[in-house]
């Protein structure tokens, strides 16, 4: 995992970052028949990289994928899948714009702005509730969580199991000083 440098020499960076975190409950196709009746539609990940385009977001996590395990780059966007269970289940993401810039740099009168590139994000640790990438791009080093945490109906013991091990893989980055952004389906009861 590169890590940030010591000392920087060059133009100030302003660096605008826009985010969402959304349980999408299924991106599979209407032809993949392993999946829930009335969640499939087609062209759904089309209609989703249409709305997060829309709205300029650079990062959105995402639970409940049921998506394999994989990264990969198209014109605009990028997709991070952590990879479902073995019944089609789970399944985390990480899509992330490369057609808005995410920061901007000012030398003298010009302007430049800064994309990200899929070389930009490494996969730290993944499983098919948990996505932990390291983002290592000219003026923005972060790392980034996703994950989707058991519901009321799993065991006690299952829910705290989730949350022990969290805890364990976001304490064992290798530099806990670099920011982390979470996007976190919690499952938490509100009151």
């Amino acid at each position: 995992v590169p890590q940030p440098p010591t000392s920087y020499k060059g133009p100030e960076a302003l660096v605008n970052l826009r985010f969402a975190s959304v349980n999408v409950l299924t991106m599979r196709s209407n032809e993949d028949k392993r999946c829930l009746d009335g969640l499939l539609v087609s062209g759904r990940l089309e209609m989703f990289r249409m709305q997060i385009s829309k709205l300029k977001l650079l990062f959105t996590g995402m639970q409940e994928t049921r998506l394999e395990e994989g990264h990969s780059a198209h014109t605009t966007f990028g997709l991070i899948c952590s990879g479902r269970d073995e019944n089609y289940c789970m399944g985390c993401a990480l899509f992330y714009s490369l057609e808005h810039p995410y920061a901007i740099t000012v030398s003298g009168r010009k302007t430049k702005e800064h994309n990200f590139r899929k070389e930009h994000f490494t996969v730290i640790a993944n499983d098919p509730r948990r996505l932990l990438v390291c983002v290592r791009a000219p003026y923005l080093y972060c790392d980034i969580f996703v994950g989707h945490a058991p519901h009321s109906g799993s065991s006690k013991t299952d829910r705290l199991k989730w949350w022990k091990e969290t805890e364990q893989i976001l304490g064992g980055r290798n530099d806990t000083s670099i920011p982390l952004i979470s996007f976190i389906d919690a499952n938490g009861k509100v009151g």
